[in-house]
């Protein structure tokens, strides 16, 4: 059933009810339950290959109701086939147990309206996003950089193999608990940000974004990410984060701490920042181990029980007075020890109680000693 503003809410609903079933329609004679095909014919596909048929109009509408009536016989699959929907209005996953997979890079939905809302939000539990590209479409629809293109508020949920385009606000933002998101690539103000409990964010692109690239709280595990040319490539607050083997290249600060705790940093790639490739503002018992900086190295400017330990650190141009392989700026009890940060020495201007040793400064030369 083709699916424009002439057909009314009921149709649409009757038309996916049949498809559910495996009654008639296209796509929906092969369909059975809990899996619903949509396409579009704007990219020439017809009734005989989907279940239900957008036009270009209202396909938000069309969506929303396949997900209301797929939801309402407990979840199943949504496949939007190759071809650009035009959102409306958000569209809304309220149901737990939802899939909603497109075809890549040529299944695109497209911000059609303006306003705050992210034009998706998954509030349901257990579900999982796919292989679409979000379109924020801020030439024709300005929002503010404070906006947010996709919410994830549901727990258990994923987004996979997406990217979102033309923003200038949030790309993401997850609030619910163990959610999983990978292989994406998001853009704009702020390409992630976590506040969910236990959120493992892999390998994903979050390159030139104009604040952070990536955000991350507690339990979170941050692995493999490109979070390069951003302002701030990631930032971690919280407890218990893992984070590993990330790209924060280019960036004015590679990795920034906030209040973190009991967190280990390690084997990430924080070369050519502007300000310092790992700055520690705050955060008890963190471990920073085998991570790169080279041109601007690590600073620590407060926190407590802070180890940097076998951390590369060096500037092919050398050192001014101000600039700093490692830095202590502040806090106390911290531990630096076995790095290799040819070029200069390490600087303690004020971490009280800490410990200095076996760093090698220059070839075959040895940093110790203990100050307090």
């Amino acid at each position: 059933m083709a699916y424009n503003s002439a057909y009314t809410g009921a149709q649409i609903d009757e038309a996916v009810r049949k498809a559910l079933a495996g009654g008639t329609g296209g796509g929906g004679s092969g369909v059975r339950t809990c899996r619903l095909v949509i396409g579009t014919s704007a990219a020439g596909w017809t009734q005989s290959d989907c279940d239900v048929l957008c036009t270009g109009q209202g396909d938000d509408d069309a969506i929303n109701n396949a997900i209301q009536q797929v939801g309402s016989m407990g979840g199943g699959e949504i496949v939007l086939l190759s071809g650009t929907y035009i959102a409306s209005t958000p569209i809304m996953v309220q149901f737990p147990n939802i899939s909603l997979r497109g075809n890549g890079s040529s299944t695109v939905i497209q911000r059609g309206y303006s306003g705050t809302n992210a034009f998706l939000d998954v509030l349901g539990d257990n579900s999982a996003i796919s292989h679409i590209v979000f379109d924020s479409n801020r030439s024709s629809y300005p929002i503010s950089r404070m906006s947010t293109d996709i919410k994830l508020q549901g727990s258990n949920c994923s987004i996979r193999y997406c990217s979102v385009i033309n923003t200038g606000c949030t790309s993401l933002l997850s609030t619910g608990n163990y959610n999983v998101i990978a292989y994406n690539s998001f853009g704009g103000n702020t390409g992630i940000i976590v506040s969910g409990d236990s959120t493992k964010i892999i390998a994903n692109d979050c390159i030139d974004c104009g604040e952070y690239g990536i955000t991350a709280s507690d339990n979170s595990i941050v692995y493999g990410n490109n979070c390069s040319q951003s302002f701030t490539g990631l930032y971690l607050d919280g407890n218990n984060v893992l984070t590993y083997g990330n790209q924060c290249v280019d960036c004015s600060t590679g990795i920034e701490i906030g209040d973190l705790n009991n967190s280990i940093i390690s084997h990430n790639v924080c070369n050519k920042a502007t300000s310092a490739g790992i700055r520690a503002e705050s955060g008890i018992s963190i471990m920073m181990a085998n991570n790169q900086c080279i041109d601007f190295g690590i600073l620590i400017a407060g926190g407590m029980r802070i180890t940097v330990q076998n951390n590369t650190c060096f500037r092919d141009a050398g050192y001014t007075d101000s600039q700093m392989t490692i830095g202590i700026l502040g806090g106390e009890q911290h531990v630096v020890e076995g790095n290799y940060i040819l070029g200069k020495d390490v600087t303690n201007m004020g971490g009280g109680n800490s410990v200095i040793r076996d760093n090698i400064y220059d070839f075959g030369a040895h940093a110790g000693g203990v100050i307090s």
